[in-house]
């Protein structure tokens, strides 16, 4: 069965982006990120500081250990973001399948219609 041209229905470009980018799906990886970023320039800021006192390095490990952090917060968050948009596009398309289903189901009662009509015309 065809759908008719008219019949399917036409989202705005916002509400696409939204249920292609759900906020709470979105807003969740961001509060990681954040989190596990934070967390981990902390604990390499305070590890490098120990680690400095105790072998006298001073400054060394408290400059090299919070590189590496960061080096590692970057790793986290596009792995972070990889999961997430796989997410989204499993939203997106249970989304995009349900107007699929509704957009044959309104042809289905519209040709139902038609059909009816042209019945008792006759």
């Amino acid at each position: 069965m065809r759908l008719m041209p008219d019949m399917v229905r036409k989202e705005s470009p916002i509400v696409i982006f939204f249920k292609a980018f759900p906020p709470r799906i979105i807003g969740a990886m961001m509060l990681q990120i954040a989190l596990i970023n934070g967390a981990l320039m902390i604990l390499a800021v305070m590890l490098g500081m120990s680690l400095d006192r105790s072998l006298s390095t001073r400054p060394l490990l408290t400059i090299a250990l919070p590189v590496l952090a960061a080096v590692l917060s970057l790793v986290v968050a596009w792995r972070l973001a990889l999961i997430t948009s796989q997410r989204s596009r499993q939203a997106y398309l249970g989304w995009k399948r349900s107007l699929t289903q509704s957009a044959s189901t309104d042809a289905l009662s519209h040709v139902q219609t038609v059909m009816k009509i042209s019945q008792n015309a006759e």
